[in-house]
């Protein structure tokens, strides 16, 4: 799979799944939690502060 058909995929997900959100983080691959530890919890936290309520 490339990177563009990963993309395309992506796009599609985040329409089918309702309150979903697709975020790209710069430099990284398929594991954010561990090749970007600070911007996977900048993104998540606020994620799950809006939709846990």
């Amino acid at each position: 799979m490339t990177a563009a058909t990963t993309e395309k995929l992506g796009d599609r997900i985040v329409n089918d799944i309702k309150s979903s959100r697709l975020v790209k983080v710069p430099h990284c691959g398929h594991v954010p939690m561990n090749e970007a530890p600070d911007a996977f919890v900048n993104y998540v936290l606020p994620f799950l502060e809006e939709t846990s309520s």
